[in-house]
């Protein structure tokens, strides 16, 4: 865990290029160009050892890195513990509690990131992991994807407070007029537009650091009995709709509805991924449907 560590085993992405697929440039060169300028220090293409676990190679007299090889990725509510508790139990497979990949907060976390999932797991044994939001992440809980973003945002918004005139409010004159476009179009210009495959959204962020040395394990369950449970176990649902059978309707009635008014303007995608940073008419539906995008896989 010392400084030194820390530049040989994870400053790599300075020296080794994104991998090219091919004698031209490729859709995939661009995004793992844009991965490794948002994560300065997470290595890019490294050269793994052969063992069984993804471990980065580092210089003589310091010990490699290993990563999980295995990742259990669901969702809240949709019993994974429960469907996928046996994977603990093979022998060889090491279970280990550790950050949710591409979850750090800020430049500096992917080499935190990598300390966590030390000491090495012995000889032959291969490292699993558990991470929901790997899954489905959305706006409020969405790690590195929205990095870019919250550094447009903060900033610009510490700047308008202090430049407010008598009697104008951040939050009616100033959020949405010009601080919010300016993070989504910083956003936009960091992580790509475009859709799969164009845009630096974790799962190219973990291809960007491991290529083909990782297993995901996905647990799914019925978006909609999904979507009932979070309405019964969260106990701002009912109180706010009511406890009852038309409680739930109108919430479900509710929240689909403004998402599809998002899909109309903007697509499933992006409304997916950004829903409540789109636009103030979205930031302002309750919870911002975090439970119908939880259940988008």
């Amino acid at each position: 865990g010392t400084p030194r560590e820390t530049r040989v085993c994870l400053q790599v992405n300075a020296v080794m290029p994104c991998p090219k697929l091919g004698p031209a440039p490729t859709k995939f060169d661009e995004v793992c160009s844009r991965v490794a300028a948002m994560e300065p220090i997470m290595p890019i293409n490294p050269s793994y050892t052969a063992a069984a676990n993804p471990c980065v190679a580092s210089l003589i007299g310091v010990q490699p890195h290993c990563l999980p090889l295995i990742y259990v990725i669901s969702g809240w509510h949709m019993l994974s513990d429960e469907s996928l508790g046996w994977l603990k139990t093979i022998d060889g497979v090491e279970t280990r509690s550790g950050p949710c990949f591409d979850d750090w907060p800020d430049d500096s976390g992917a080499a935190r990131w990598v300390r966590a999932w030390e000491p090495m797991p012995q000889e032959g044994r291969v490292i699993l992991a558990h991470c929901n939001k790997l899954l489905s992440w959305y706006p409020a809980f969405a790690g590195r994807y929205t990095s870019a973003w919250g550094k447009s945002y903060a900033p610009c918004k510490e700047r308008s407070i202090a430049a407010l005139k008598p009697g104008e409010d951040y939050y009616r004159d100033r959020m949405w007029q010009v601080c919010r476009p300016q993070a989504l179009a910083a956003h936009d210009a960091a992580m790509g537009t475009g859709g799969v495959g164009l845009e630096a959204t974790p799962p190219f962020v973990m291809r960007a650091l491991y290529g083909e040395r990782v297993r995901l394990v996905a647990a799914l369950r019925s978006p909609v009995d999904r979507l009932e449970t979070s309405f019964w176990v969260h106990a701002h649902y009912p109180r706010r709709y009511g406890a009852s059978a038309e409680g739930l309707h109108a919430y479900v009635t509710e929240q689909t509805a403004a998402f599809s008014e998002c899909v109309g303007e903007h697509g499933a995608r992006r409304c997916a991924f950004l829903f409540e940073l789109l636009d103030r008419r979205y930031s302002d539906v309750f919870f911002h449907c975090d439970q119908i995008i939880r259940g988008l896989y």
